[in-house]
């Protein structure tokens, strides 16, 4: 957080132990420390770790509610990536429940799921906080959450459908903020969670008032039977509590 502060308010932050007006790469380094979160050659060092602290930890929620996930790279290549390359995602879901992953290609609700974690810094080397399209590329740099969400969606999306799989982006900063599918995401689980301490205390006679929790969101998880619910329409992430009397769309 501290971090977090001092670079949202433009303040300096510690200087590096080298001391030096010069990072490795041969960029200049900045009291701002703006270069050293984007720099090509040594932030990789610090993103890698943080990717791989967020895929276990919703690896590891996604098993606590119920769900077989996959994270072994060797078997997302081999059974688990696009039909027309190796491109693959980071985690592979599997539902064990009546819990479906709504596809907004096919625009059904599919058992299985592949999930992409990315970290984004949200400023760049010169210390700009917003988004710019590239001069010499036709991209954007230094995507914000959204947008480096629909930039996964782009790559994943369309070629995960046709084999059975929805796609979700799971986009984090460095910073700690989340983007909307992962909020969605994380809102789901907890909302299954409730649910299944609702049946465990139902079941041990404890429980005869139902669930405390009755209200619906957004999400990328739903019931298998929509039937209570009507036909939903919307082309984004759709959820209705199984328990709530109306679903919600976006």
């Amino acid at each position: 957080m501290s971090l977090y502060l001092k670079l949202i308010l433009g303040l300096p932050i510690p200087a590096l132990f080298q001391n030096s007006p010069i990072c490795s790469c041969g960029q200049q380094n900045d009291c701002l420390g703006s270069h050293r979160i984007k720099c090509r050659q040594h932030a990789g060092k610090a993103f890698k770790p943080a990717h791989e602290v967020v895929v276990h930890t919703l690896k590891g929620e996604l098993q606590r509610t119920g769900f077989r996930t996959v994270v072994n790279d060797n078997d997302l290549k081999a059974n688990h990536s696009h039909l027309t390359s190796k491109k693959r995602g980071d985690i592979a879901i599997f539902s064990n429940s009546d819990f479906r992953f709504y596809d907004p290609i096919s625009r059904r609700p599919l058992p299985d799921a592949i999930a992409n974690i990315k970290m984004v810094s949200l400023v760049n080397s010169q210390g700009t906080w917003t988004p710019a399209r590239s001069r010499h590329k036709d991209k954007i740099e230094n995507p914000g959450l959204v947008q480096q969400e629909q930039i996964k969606i782009n790559k994943h999306a369309a070629f995960y459908s046709p084999i059975g799989y929805a796609f979700f982006p799971f986009v984090v900063s460095c910073f700690g903020s989340f983007g909307p599918h992962a909020v969605l995401c994380l809102f789901s689980l907890a909302d299954l969670e409730l649910q299944q301490h609702d049946s465990f205390l139902a079941r041990q006679g404890l429980d005869d008032e139902g669930s405390f929790c009755s209200f619906s969101v957004s999400c990328p998880l739903l019931p298998s039977d929509l039937s209570s619910f009507g036909t939903c329409s919307c082309q984004g992430l759709c959820y209705a509590s199984a328990w709530a009397t109306s679903s919600s769309c976006s």
